[in-house]
């Protein structure tokens, strides 16, 4: 680990020249350079006009990717990743441990503490020194004695001499050297019995202390999660397919070429397949939109390859991408066909687009147009979605006959506000790991309370917390922002019900983990007011 981050470079504009150094020696005041893809590694706030998408996931647990700007949000946080934009310059404010990430790892260095099995070894040792030290006190008196009674006083010298080795001997065996030793030996063997059952311990204690636990904090994003968004159901081809169907789901060969396309041509986002090592990555990382990216294994799944799908089909000299516009809610694609017809390919909110939606795709790729019923239908699909935290999208198209058909400011204004065609409405979340749902019901079985702490929002965060079972009919699911503003007398009474906290800080986690072990609260009045001065909603009364 430490010859990982020895190895590690940033990119600094320094002397009027960019220079690649370790994060280590980031000073305050310095400009870094960065670019997609960029580890944040000091908190730092933007000085250019370019705008950057970053993933604050490592602090948060938010899988959202927030927008960073000069004249909107310009703090760029350490430990978080930028995953798209251009070039951007960013001034260091804050490093080590005045930095995020820095504050995150000083609440987490604590004071060594004995486990319970170190605290009964210390005690058994000291008895058997008292022991010991008893017998050799005895020993050496009965020697002392000895040489009266039973040599008549003769050799005193010798004699006093051998009672003391005896005596000393007796005290050194009664020690047990060898006890610390087979206790690790103990250990080892425990640790490497769980590891077999898919257990990794990284410090020995925790084979002992684990099976003191009564509670389980866990993260969501990428924990109870596959940190991976993912297209899990939709309407393709006007036939609804669920969770369990979409896995084996078989499309029309005209509908799925539509939906192939636009995945491949319509985005920003791409797939990278190597680490910078060129080795392999088991997983593919998405740079760019999330979303996107969601598409694309969606496409990749199917057996699609969409680098040679957009290379086949678009043409950077006539066509146009239009990026995700923010008032219109889409982004969108105009492409020349090689029979001479366009067609523009829009995706975007699902209720604004399907809106300016006039047609549908059927089961065989052919155009109808909506009546009320069928829009009524497509809208409480798209409820029935975001009712299981689904994100909604909806991709579609509109084709022209010529390019003498589009208005004359194509390229700046695209006519994707109308007369579309509804092709598919896709729902994408970030689904359960598949062994979670058993792994939860265990711990539960055992009598252990497992809660889900994330930065998600409430309605995600519960959503996932029913699916694995964390969240019951009686549970209790609260903010982040509300638990932190609660006297520790509220705390401690809704502890007992507290199964999800959502938009959650690491100090809300670190609160939440802390009340629960019972420890660093204070004991006294005195104490009590110098821990919370700056927060006076917090009496010691309450």
């Amino acid at each position: 680990e430490k010859t990982s981050a020895e190895d590690d470079r940033c990119s600094v504009f320094r002397d009027s020249t960019i220079i690649r150094i370790n994060p280590i020696d980031i000073v305050v005041g310095d400009i870094l350079v960065l670019q997609a893809g960029d580890q944040i590694p000091a908190d730092c706030i933007i000085v250019d006009n370019h705008v950057v998408f970053s993933n604050e996931a490592s602090l948060t647990g938010e899988p959202e990717d927030k927008k960073k700007s000069k004249n909107g949000d310009c703090f760029l946080l350490s430990s978080c990743l930028v995953t798209e934009g251009e070039e951007v310059r960013a001034l260091v404010i804050g490093i080590g441990l005045h930095s995020q990430w820095g504050k995150i790892k000083a609440n987490l260095v604590t004071e060594s503490v004995n486990t319970p099995l170190q605290d009964k070894l210390e005690d058994m040792t000291k008895r058997i020194g008292y022991i010991g030290m008893i017998s050799a006190f005895g020993t050496f008196a009965a020697l002392v004695i000895s040489i009266w009674t039973r040599h008549k006083g003769e050799n005193i010298v010798q004699g006093f001499v051998d009672a003391f080795i005896l005596s000393v001997t007796i005290v050194v065996v009664a020690i047990p050297e060898g006890l610390p030793l087979a206790v690790t030996i103990s250990l080892a063997y425990s640790t490497k019995k769980m590891y077999k059952d898919q257990c990794f311990i990284r410090v020995l204690a925790a084979c002992e202390t684990m099976g003191n636990a009564t509670n389980i904090c866990s993260d969501k994003t990428g924990t109870l999660t596959e940190n991976r968004m993912t297209v899990v159901e939709g309407v393709f081809g006007d036939t609804m397919y669920n969770q369990e169907e979409f896995q084996k789901m078989e499309l029309n060969e005209a509908v799925q070429t539509i939906i192939t396309e636009q995945c491949s041509i319509n985005r920003s986002a791409y797939l990278i397949h190597v680490d910078s090592n060129g080795k392999t990555l088991d997983r593919p990382n998405i740079i760019g939109n999330k979303t996107e990216g969601a598409l694309l294994f969606m496409i990749k799944s199917w057996g699609f390859n969409y680098e040679a799908i957009h290379k086949a089909t678009f043409n950077d000299d006539v066509d146009r991408i239009f990026s995700f516009n923010s008032v219109k809610k889409r982004s969108t694609a105009i492409i020349h066909r090689r029979d001479g017809t366009v067609r523009l390919y829009c995706k975007g909110a699902s209720e604004i687009i399907m809106k300016d939606c006039n047609f549908y795709l059927d089961k065989r790729g052919k155009v109808i147009p909506f009546t009320a019923s069928k829009q009524e239908e497509y809208y409480q699909q798209i409820l029935n979605m975001a009712d299981n935290a689904l994100r909604t999208l909806v991709l579609a198209h509109k084709d022209y006959s010529s390019p003498s058909e589009l208005p004359s400011d194509w390229q700046t204004n695209p006519p994707d506000s109308f007369d579309l065609c509804m092709d598919c409405i896709v729902g994408i979340i970030d689904p359960l790991r598949p062994d979670v749902k058993e792994a939860v019901a265990t711990a539960q079985k055992a009598g252990v309370v497992v809660r889900m702490v994330t930065g998600d929002n409430i309605a995600t965060a519960s959503a996932i917390a029913r699916q694995c079972g964390i969240l019951t009919s009686d549970g209790l699911a609260v903010e982040g922002p509300v638990f932190r503003k609660m006297s520790p007398a509220e705390v401690d009474a809704i502890l007992p019900r507290l199964q999800v906290m959502a938009r959650s800080s690491p100090d809300d986690k670190y609160l939440l983990v802390t009340r629960l072990n019972g420890y660093a609260i204070p004991d006294g009045r005195e104490e009590w007011q110098a821990k919370f001065k700056h927060r006076p909603e917090l009496s010691w009364e309450n």
